[in-house]
């Protein structure tokens, strides 16, 4: 019989899941990954909501099933919810470089100057 494990993702560094983004809760959600892929994912009160794009409509989640392909919002970080154990493993920092250094991704970020989100457009890029 296997064990289950869950991981806490959030803003701050003790989280398993580290997401350096302002938008994100100290310890927004916890994730447990499936054997399937598909992750069960619980919202841990955070200030702005956890979601995920079903359709064409955002629906706000306490707590469901997410197949790994479908879009995940935590806060205004948005990922496809396969990703999150990339994100763990890597450290955000190194998969926000391994997304930008992608065909088609956006500038490599420099670690020193840490992210913050473009008002604009809603990216992520580097602080000033």
């Amino acid at each position: 019989m296997s064990r289950i494990k869950s991981y806490r993702l959030g803003r701050s560094s003790d989280n398993a899941i580290h997401l350096v983004e302002d938008t994100v809760s100290r310890h927004h959600a916890e994730i447990v990954f499936m054997h399937s892929g598909d992750l069960y994912v619980t919202d841990c009160c955070s200030t702005s909501g956890t979601r995920v794009l079903r359709g064409e409509e955002w629906e706000e989640i306490r707590q469901d099933f997410v197949r790994s392909q479908e879009l995940l919002r935590f806060g205004e970080f948005e990922v496809l919810a396969g990703e999150l154990k990339n994100i763990m493993e890597m450290g955000f920092l190194a998969w926000v470089r391994a997304q930008a250094s992608a065909p088609g991704g956006k500038k490599v970020l420099d670690d020193s100057k840490g992210l913050k989100r473009d008002p604009g457009t809603g990216e992520l890029v580097e602080k000033d």
